[in-house]
């Protein structure tokens, strides 16, 4: 329970440290529906969920992305 909180409070921390971040993400989900509405092709879903992380995975997404306890200890060494 003490992980799925802290991830709620992760994202509700976004937004305000990271705007552009933020607004990036939001353009492209609304981009990628846009096409998927417009042409109907359920690939452009698929696509659109796996560039990302394909994306993350290339700059260096680490292996204990899920973790809490690597999150806070993260988390808590960047604001020091």
């Amino acid at each position: 329970m003490k992980g799925f909180l802290f991830f709620v409070g992760s994202l509700l921390r976004w937004p305000p440290q990271k705007p552009r971040e933020f607004l990036y993400f939001h353009i492209y989900i609304v981009f990628v529906y846009l096409l998927f509405w417009s042409t109907g092709l359920g690939l452009f879903l698929v696509i659109g969920a796996l560039v990302p992380l394909c994306y993350a995975i290339s700059k260096g997404l680490e292996i204990d992305c899920l973790s809490y306890e690597a999150a806070i200890s993260r988390e808590f060494s960047q604001g020091s």
